[in-house]
């Protein structure tokens, strides 16, 4: 595919848009604080953004949508508006896990800092302003194992754990490879504080004294909207600042690593069913009553 792909996104607090070449590589991308306000933002910043690379709609080769999990008002925004295009467009579409191309985009933020702290630590060009100080290799190298944290309506978190490894020789588009090494899941906050507060130095240790040997793989732990006012902290628990600043900073590049998952699946396994393309849901609307809330195995 060699038209332009736009993928969508409002799973989280901070929706965004990217516009990239048929092979993922990112040419423009927004991001906002959208909070509750993804349908009155939305279409406007789409707007904005295909201006800004001189596109029209009928100009795009194809959508990537995150599919959530996420809150019930933004995700069905984003994937009506992305069903919408595919449909009235005739454009494929792919709908990608959210939380998929959150640890991807976690595994890009954290290869991008040990390498610019390399760099600084070489005497190269200065790194950027907050990298990491030099690590190991094995801090950053494939595989990774990226365990993703978001709130789950009023009680709960949503935990999901991914491996991030190098594609095959040969595979086209994508050189990396997302997989969920455990079925996605529920969890109160009691267990959720633990996998967010759990020492990362014992398992960054141990990756490192394994480097090359495949007994030991690095993992981070990336938390996405859960700041101190939501379910951890009305429960007395705290996330780690790290933690919630890999989640930030995998927020942030969750276009980009929407554009390389969805060019790797448009030219591999095909574009989804629009019609039966549906969202994940971990929390109900707003207003909706609290109490004695049922969630479905598969989220919806």
């Amino acid at each position: 595919m060699n038209r332009p792909l736009l993928a969508i996104d409002t799973a989280t607090r901070r929706a965004c848009l990217a516009i990239g070449d048929g092979r993922g590589r990112a040419l423009a991308e927004r991001g906002w604080d959208a909070r509750e306000r993804h349908a009155e933002t939305l279409l406007d910043e789409l707007d904005a953004l295909l201006a800004e690379v001189g596109l029209r709609p009928a100009d795009l080769g194809g959508i990537v949508a995150g599919i959530g999990p996420g809150a019930f008002t933004g995700l069905r925004v984003g994937l009506a508006t992305a069903k919408t295009l595919a449909h009235g467009l005739g454009l494929p579409i792919a709908g990608l896990a959210t939380t998929a191309a959150l640890a991807l985009a976690a595994a890009r933020a954290a290869a991008a800092r040990y390498e610019a702290a390399r760099d600084l630590a070489a005497g190269n060009e200065a790194a950027p302003e907050g990298a990491a100080p030099a690590a190991p290799r094995a801090r950053v190298a494939a595989p990774l194992e990226v365990i993703v944290l978001l709130p789950a309506g009023p009680n709960g978190v949503y935990v999901a754990r991914y491996r991030v490894t190098r594609a095959p020789d040969g595979r086209p588009i994508a050189d990396v490879v997302v997989e969920a090494i455990e079925p996605p899941r529920l969890a109160g906050p009691a267990e959720a504080a633990d996998l967010a507060a759990e020492s990362e130095a014992a398992g960054l240790a141990a990756a490192s004294e394994a480097a090359g040997s495949g007994e030991a793989v690095p993992w981070l732990r990336v938390a996405v909207d859960l700041e101190p006012q939501d379910v951890l902290g009305s429960a007395g628990l705290r996330v780690p600042p790290a933690t919630l600043e890999r989640g930030r900073r995998a927020a942030a590049g969750l276009g980009a690593a929407l554009l390389i998952l969805g060019a790797a699946r448009l030219a591999g396994d095909g574009p989804d069913d629009v019609a039966a393309l549906v969202p994940g849901y971990v929390s109900l609307p707003r207003g909706a009553p609290v109490g004695g809330e049922a969630w479905s195995p598969d989220l919806r």
